[in-house]
């Protein structure tokens, strides 16, 4: 398992590098601004810092094994499209909640 969770980590900076700008200045992110924390089941964590600017991001990327099928249903899509772009607020209140947060990941996602 060691060798297969190396393996989806290049592949999380391979794409992350291909696919992602840094939203502060707009520079292609390289291979070492990309760090691979962790994983829970196909839900892997990863953190980006700007070389350019030093703005740092994190991600979380849930990996789909290739040929599964996906198990939304209709009326989850319609209801995830509903919700619309996050706001400023949103990324503000979540900030907020985050400063104040004492915990770690798995506490995190447990509420």
């Amino acid at each position: 398992m060691q060798e297969q969770d190396s393996s989806i980590h290049s592949l999380i900076i391979q794409y992350l590098v291909a696919h992602t700008r840094c939203s502060g200045c707009g520079q292609h992110y390289e291979a070492e601004d990309v760090h691979v924390h962790s994983h829970r089941g196909q839900v892997w964590l990863a953190s980006l810092t700007c070389h350019q600017c030093g703005l740092r991001a994190m991600v979380m990327a849930a990996l789909q094994p290739e040929g599964a099928q996906q198990d939304n249903d209709d009326e989850e899509q319609a209801a995830c499209q509903a919700m619309g772009p996050i706001s400023v607020d949103e990324v503000v209140e979540l900030h907020r909640f985050l400063e104040g947060f004492r915990g770690d990941m798995h506490d995190l996602f447990q509420r």
